[in-house]
């Protein structure tokens, strides 16, 4: 299943509002300044929950701060990259279209093998295939045809 809603975090700054991120299932497709920034923010975050009941005021305040400061980065690389961030989803999903319609062509070829060695099967006393044959794997074969043929074009990511 195609996952669209992603995966959220908080973190939470003493005295500020919760800063919420949905991140995309697979992390690897975010520009690498920012999730260089993020995996920062994330790890200064997991330190700041682990400090133990009984850690000093000044330990905590200073998790904080890193926390704060991690954060402050994360949102000044998420600005400062913006446009080269665009620019790296574009590419990333230009190469997904390409990947995508090279799988469609190349599930399109399996299906025509599977649909000719089927009707063939279908006909086993014949020499080639019966056209019209109504057998279980051939219907199958015509619906995922449709199927394939009913898929809409990827449309351009600025559409």
């Amino acid at each position: 299943m195609i996952d669209f809603k992603g995966n959220t975090t908080t973190v939470v700054i003493p005295g500020d509002r919760g800063h919420q991120f949905t991140l995309p299932p697979n992390r690897d497709t975010m520009p690498a300044k920012t999730a260089t920034a993020l995996d920062k923010l994330l790890q200064a975050r997991d330190a700041e929950r682990h400090l133990k009941g009984n850690a000093g005021a000044a330990a905590k305040r200073e998790a904080a701060d890193t926390v704060q400061a991690a954060l402050t980065d994360l949102y000044d690389v998420a600005a400062a990259t913006a446009v080269s961030a665009r620019q790296h989803h574009q590419e990333g999903y230009s190469y997904a279209t390409a990947k995508f319609n090279r799988a469609i062509a190349e599930a399109e070829a399996a299906l025509q093998l599977l649909a000719d060695h089927a009707a063939q099967y279908a006909n086993p006393s014949g020499i080639g295939i019966v056209a019209k044959s109504s057998t279980k794997p051939i219907v199958s074969l015509r619906l995922i045809a449709g199927a394939l043929d009913a898929l809409v074009a990827v449309p351009p990511i600025d559409a």
